[in-house]
Parts: C-alpha cells; sequence; structure tokens
C-alpha cells in the first residue's frame, strides 16, 4: 500500500493538465480593472434627448404654425380688388357670386375676394348700381352709411357729405354711422345727411335713374346734385353754408356749367358766381 505522500498516475496526469492551463500572463487586479475602465470610456454610448430639449422643440413646432394660421388669415382678410372709373362711361364689375356692380365715372368700389364666403362687404365711394344675383347678399359701405342687401337692385350716391340711396327691386336695408336705419322697397330711396338723419321719400324708378345725357333728381340733397355737376363739368363748387334743400329737376347734361347751376339754384332762392376758371361759389340771398 502507497502512503499519503506517494501520487498515482493519474495524480501525475492531473498535475500535468493543472500545469499547462496555467495563464501564460500576470497581471493584477488593478491593471484589469484599468483595461476594463478605458474600454468602457472608448465605447460609443447613445444619449437620449432632454425632455426640455423635446419640448422646446414642440413649443418652436406650435408657434411656427400659428405664425402661418395669423399671417393667413390677415392675408385673406385684407386683400382686395379695387376699381376706379377714370372715363366718361359707366364700367361693370362682376362681384363673387354673380352680383353686376355698374360703377360710374369718378367712383371707386373696393372688395375682398378671398374674405368673401366669410364676410360680404364692399366699400363705395362715388356712385353705382348694383344689380345683386338671386340669393346673394352683401353690405356696401360708405363715409355716412351702409346698405344691407338680398336679392335686389339699387343705386348708390356716396359721397363725404351726403349719402343716397334708390331701391329699384326687393328690399335694401340702409343705416347711418349714427345707427339710425330703415327699410326700403321699390321707388322709395333714402338720403342720409352730415348728422345721420334719414330722409325716405318716392321716386319713379322708370325715369330717375340717371343715363348718359340726363340729370334725373327726386327729392335728392342738393349738396348730391352740386356733387354730380361737379363731376361731369370738372368744376370746383363751394357753398357759403350747408345748403340743407331736397332738389327735384330734370335737365339735359348738354348745358353748359352755368346753366346747369341756374337751374338747380333758382328754385331755393340761391344765386352764384365764379371765382375762377373753374370755380364757383353757392350763397344765399
Amino acid at each position: 500500500m502507497n502512503s499519503d505522500n506517494n501520487y498515482t498516475p493519474l495524480d501525475a496526469g492531473l498535475e500535468n493538465i493543472v500545469s499547462k492551463t496555467e495563464p501564460t500572463f500576470k497581471k493584477t487586479k488593478s491593471e484589469v480593472w484599468e483595461e476594463i475602465s478605458g474600454f468602457i470610456d472608448q465605447t460609443p454610448v447613445e444619449k437620449k434627448e432632454s425632455s426640455k430639449s423635446v419640448n422646446l422643440r414642440i413649443y418652436s413646432s406650435v408657434a411656427a404654425a400659428v405664425i402661418v394660421l395669423f399671417g393667413t388669415y390677415f392675408f385673406m382678410k385684407n386683400y382686395s380688388t379695387a376699381y376706379y372709373c377714370n372715363g366718361k362711361n359707366n364700367i361693370n364689375i362682376t362681384l363673387p357670386a354673380g352680383s353686376v356692380v355698374s360703377l360710374a365715372p369718378e367712383s371707386a368700389i373696393t372688395y375682398y375676394p378671398l374674405w368673401w364666403r366669410i364676410s360680404r362687404n364692399v366699400e363705395l365711394s362715388g356712385e353705382a348700381f348694383f344689380e345683386v344675383a338671386p340669393g346673394n347678399s352683401f353690405i356696401v359701405n360708405s363715409t355716412l352709411g351702409s346698405t344691407e342687401v338680398v336679392g335686389t337692385s339699387f343705386n348708390i350716391i356716396s359721397h363725404s357729405d351726403a349719402y343716397n340711396v334708390k331701391c329699384v327691386t326687393g328690399k335694401v336695408k340702409v343705416k347711418s354711422k349714427t345707427d339710425r336705419e330703415t327699410i326700403l322697397t321699390p321707388e322709395y330711396q333714402a338720403n342720409i345727411g352730415p348728422a345721420g338723419t334719414i330722409t325716405v321719400t318716392k321716386f319713379n324708378s322708370n325715369s330717375d335713374l340717371q343715363d348718359d345725357n340726363t340729370f334725373r333728381f327726386t327729392s335728392t340733397p342738393l349738396n348730391i346734385v352740386i356733387s354730380e355737376l361737379k363731376k361731369h363739368y370738372n368744376i370746383n363748387i363751394n357753398t357759403s353754408n350747408e345748403l340743407d334743400y331736397l332738389y327735384t329737376g330734370v335737365f339735359s347734361k348738354n348745358k353748359t356749367a352755368d346753366e346747369a347751376l341756374t337751374i338747380i339754384c333758382k328754385p331755393f332762392g340761391l344765386t352764384f358766381v365764379k371765382n375762377s376758371d373753374k370755380g364757383f361759389i353757392i350763397f344765399e340771398k
């Protein structure tokens, strides 16, 4: 029997295997850890976006969308189409939805085509005849008042000191800047004075509208009549004070300016003088 200090052939074999599998390098724990740490530091790591950056990006996108939205809103609301009649004959203008406007000489009209479905507003300075398409409606705004229409035809004369609306067909609502208002039916007209008062009178729709050769007025404020003469004869007419008269009369446009002024002044006991080549002054006797 062998003693405990002797090896068997099996033990000798294990010794040989262990000796062969011993590591060929000798490094301390700290050296190994330094190598691992260096490897970790050099390995790219995907960085996560901070919540602050995400929120900033969202706010920027929302702000850009709001700017575009408001920019589109202001562009559509303020984009306008304007016409001015600078010839001797009326020009015809077709509004959105088919209504037609006959614009008189030295008159201007403005409307907003991109905003028409939301707010149908027309700005008028001077005189125009409106033929409104069935089912259409809009508001004509001027210095002293506005006219709201629904399927009708009417004539408007608008100046800085007077406003006249003649209803030919349908109905129109006339409203002054002082919030007085009235509804007109065919053959009735409304006159708005500088103070905002409204006067309603009857007129003959077959003969009272202006044509190319004749002036026709029925209970028309004298300042509107004077404005029509100024426009037709290309003259300047001043008055000594406010002439609060309504004029009715018919006369040819072929008359001279002096003859026309005599015709409109005589019924009211007014007179006039010529103070320059194209200037007149009307005053009460």
